[in-house]
């Protein structure tokens, strides 16, 4: 059966030599920097549970924890009451998770003090033997070198922000077991940025891994990240959804909105990809990744890790700080796992690494309120789902299934009066008489920690039963009667989503769309076969804006496409897979809705939509093309 994370620790190192790093006698002595190292805020601190031991420490200052209200903190100071590892207004890293910290709701307003050079962030997130990972991060033009204190906390993120000189830098990570910081004693992992721009990360090496970065030269870079060429055509930065900007062949700038809505879904004339793809007018696209090959970065660099193989379910996660973005891909294969796509604010792809491993053929899954992953694996009586977050690496599996099976997609609903705070989970299964489950967290899982909101025992799992005379449905706590209802009705279900108390779901081995009224316990099934697909309805995505509009990616086949449905229950196409011979899946939007992705699984080809309007996917169309 696959490993499952986290994993057991011994409580003792395992009894081998720990690696020595030599010196090299060429090296020159550590300098200290000409210019020491400043970072933007204090870091968050944690003196102790509620303040205690009581020596002294009551009132706690700024950045410290742990507090329970605004009394905990000295003078003006607040207590911020956060999610597990959510920032705190002017403070860095991320404390201890669950903790609160003191914090200035009104702080004094500085002169702005940008960092007028190169900034640096390191993040390391230890593993469960903190005390043997060390860095060096060398100024190549100097000689001068920063190195942190000693780390002493178990799978902890630190984050380290640096204002540093222009100059080539070179980043050594040190492992003195000699086994990485991932994955075999907890899932460490590091990244190094550089103006927002990753230029370093990984997890899995050996004693040391090392990157170099930047240039002597004296010429000051730009500070956006570059540009990377977007073909055939134009490149499309992410912008506001009330501007739009102005195809020129060169990357895009805001300008005024456009003249002309160009964008006409279903209108399929535009080559993508060597005629691999056919778009909508108005649609270009990208492909970003290729299965074993490293992932190419805006900064011209490539990452460390290679793409992970037959790429599969994926959702988009929005990094909490800096406007950017992840896009999460499970791994349909033997190996399975996720990888992750770091995304800047503007569409660049910045960074890629594996968030998860030791899972097998991670099929679909779904994102949870609170901004994770959620992996299902598609692997009989050993398949399971597991939450990943891809901001602080952290992963788990979860109880979000009584039993191993063929588990495909994850939703929620979390507006059901009748639930603890309002959320339902549903999971759906890949299988002749698979239940399609709803999970109900016991009151205990509410705790002030998401992360125990899918992973604390008591849940309650009922299975959907229909009532197809009446049109009417129930959830019973049956799991015999839910594969009944399965076998019947909805044989081998896949995609699933809600949106506004309505849920939507895919049977794809006969065509259907089966949509449940949540409120009122009413459904009804339509066939897809009628509309545009050729083949079996698989992934299911949403973007909202003046149309509703339910997108679908197809499962196997040649001719596989991405197919939208609005409102009135119409069918169009998006694009047209005329090249392969897969399945196209993993379908989603970015944040602000400028970006579509898309994975062609048999080779993990990952593309990038966007509209060459500048407008967002939500916004107006000239036309639609119905089937």
């Amino acid at each position: 059966s696959p490993t499952q994370f986290p994993t057991d620790v011994p409580t003792t190192s395992p009894t081998k030599a720990p690696v020595i790093a030599t010196p090299d006698p060429t090296t020159s002595p550590s300098k200290t920097p000409s210019t020491p190292p400043t970072a933007a805020f204090p870091p968050l601190v944690y003196v102790g549970d509620n303040g205690s031991p009581g020596d002294g420490t009551f009132p706690l200052g700024k950045c410290q924890g742990d507090c329970d209200d605004d009394d905990d903190c000295e003078g003006v100071l607040e207590c911020f009451q956060r999610g597990e590892f959510e920032p705190v207004p002017g403070c860095t890293g991320t404390g201890t998770g669950g903790r609160d910290y003191c914090y200035d709701p009104n702080p004094p307003t500085p002169s702005p003090t940008p960092c007028p050079d190169m900034e640096i962030v390191v993040n390391i997130v230890t593993d469960n033997y903190p005390e043997e990972t060390s860095w060096i991060l060398t100024n190549n033009c100097d000689g001068s070198e920063i190195t942190p204190d000693e780390y002493v906390e178990k799978e902890f993120s630190h984050v380290q922000p640096y204002c540093l000189p222009l100059g080539e830098y070179t980043f050594v990570i040190e492992d003195t077991y000699g086994d990485g910081i991932c994955c075999g004693y907890g899932r460490g992992s590091y990244e190094v940025t550089s103006n927002g721009v990753s230029v370093a990360s990984g997890g899995e090496f050996d004693g040391t891994e090392a990157s170099t970065f930047g240039s002597c030269s004296t010429t000051s870079p730009t500070k956006s990240p570059v540009v990377a060429t977007l073909e055939p055509t134009v490149s499309a930065a992410p912008i506001a959804s009330t501007k739009s900007p102005t195809p020129t062949g060169s990357p895009l700038s805001i300008t005024a909105a456009p003249t002309e809505i160009t964008y006409r879904p279903g209108d399929l004339k535009v080559p993508c990809d060597g005629g691999k793809l056919l778009l909508s007018t108005g649609l270009d696209c990208k492909r970003l990744t290729t299965y074993d090959e490293r992932v190419q970065l805006a900064n011209g660099s490539r990452s460390s890790e290679k793409f992970h193989e037959d790429a599969d379910g994926a959702a988009v996660i929005p990094h909490p700080t800096d406007g950017g973005w992840y896009y999460t891909s499970n791994s349909e294969s033997s190996n399975g796992g996720v990888g992750t796509l770091r995304f800047a604010s503007n569409g660049d792809v910045i960074g890629y690494d594996r968030t998860l491993r030791g899972t097998i053929d991670n099929c679909g899954g779904g994102r949870t309120p609170w901004n994770t992953w959620v992996s299902c694996e598609e692997n009989d009586s050993d398949g399971y789902c597991h939450e990943v977050d891809p901001y602080t690496k952290f992963t788990q599996r979860v109880q979000v299934v009584a039993r191993g099976g063929n588990y495909e997609s994850f939703a929620y609903d979390d507006e059901d009066p009748s639930a603890p705070n309002g959320y339902r989970f549903f999971i759906t299964e890949d299988s002749s008489d698979g239940a399609l489950t709803r999970y109900t967290p016991d009151d205990s899982a509410y705790t002030g920690n998401n992360y125990d909101i899918l992973n604390t025992a008591n849940g309650v799992y009922e299975y959907l039963v229909l009532n197809e005379r009446q049109g009417t449905f129930t959830w019973s706590t049956s799991y015999s009667a839910g594969k009944t209802s399965a076998s019947d009705f909805f044989i081998n279900s896949e995609g699933i989503d809600v949106h506004d108390r309505i849920l939507s779901f895919t049977a794809k081995a006969e065509k259907l769309l089966y949509t449940l009224d949540l409120e009122q316990q009413t459904y009804i099934v339509t066939s897809t076969v009628s509309g545009a697909f050729d083949l079996q309805p698989d992934q299911i995505g949403r973007i909202l804006g003046e149309a509703d509009v339910l997108y679908f990616c197809e499962d196997g086949g040649s001719n596989c496409d991405i197919h939208g449905r609005d409102g009135t229950g119409k069918y169009f196409t998006i694009v047209e897979g005329t090249g392969y011979d897969s399945e196209t899946t993993g379908l989603a939007f970015s944040p602000d809705g400028m970006f579509m992705y898309v994975a062609i699984q048999s080779n993990s080809h990952i593309y990038s939509f966007w509209r060459t309007d500048g407008m967002a996917f939500n916004g107006t169309v000239a036309e639609t093309k119905y089937h």
